[in-house]
């Protein structure tokens, strides 16, 4: 599946187009984020390219960990 045709995709798009619809922009702060769940990682497993370096983010996230 193209990860743009997947259920949480669509979502996240209705919800940043309802708030640009809202007068919303990034010059007032704000920022959107979801956190992929499993399952929606397997809807899309096939488009992600794996393999990459990781990064370091350089900042202590300790309370994300199992979120």
């Amino acid at each position: 599946m193209r990860v743009l045709e997947s259920g949480f995709a669509k979502a996240f798009i209705k919800m940043a187009d309802d708030g640009f619809q809202q007068g919303w922009h990034e010059r007032n702060g704000g920022t959107l984020t979801y956190r992929l769940r499993e399952q929606e990682i397997e809807q899309v497993r096939s488009r992600l390219k794996d393999g990459g370096k990781w990064k370091e983010i350089g900042a202590d996230v300790l309370l994300l960990k199992g979120n």
